[in-house]
């Protein structure tokens, strides 16, 4: 990172962002062309968790390269300055890389479905019908690697 100053090297933080955030923005990459999609999400224990329809420009991306990045942020605010060289942002984001794969199972499913909704609502356990949990594709990004910025003035 180029400003150190701005690093954020506690694992506490770059949690609580992970758990503040309210999207995530994806990025996949297919044959050399980039995609970047905003997402809900859920996070637990070095995860994300997406939830998904069955088919789409999202998961052909998907299915051709499991490697991804994200981004998350919280704070974000305009920094206004009476010089416009001065003007800048407030924020606390993460960017991070994982594999993503494909959730698989009832149980494991209904697992990743309480995480993303607990990420909403704070509530740990629903009641979700069967047939739902069947009809929903859940992705989870395993983070291999992440790092956090801010700046304040």
């Amino acid at each position: 990172m180029r400003l150190k100053k701005r690093e954020i090297s506690c694992s506490d933080e770059l949690e609580e962002i992970l758990n503040l955030g309210t999207v995530c923005r994806l990025g996949l990459c297919r044959d050399n062309v980039p995609y970047v999609v905003p997402m809900c999400y859920g996070y637990s224990d070095g995860y994300l968790y997406f939830h998904s329809a069955g088919e789409g420009l999202k998961l052909e991306f998907i299915r051709n390269n499991r490697l991804a990045c994200f981004e998350i942020e919280l704070d974000v605010s305009v920094k206004p300055s009476e010089e416009a060289s001065r003007w800048g942002m407030n924020y606390r984001s993460v960017i991070g890389y994982g594999n993503l794969e494909e959730v698989s199972g009832a149980t494991d499913k209904l697992n990743a479905m309480n995480i993303l909704m607990k990420h909403y609502s704070g509530v740990d356990s629903w009641n979700i019908p069967k047939q739902q949990i069947d009809n929903v594709l859940i992705l989870k990004l395993r983070i291999t690697e992440m790092t956090g910025k801010k700046s304040f003035k």
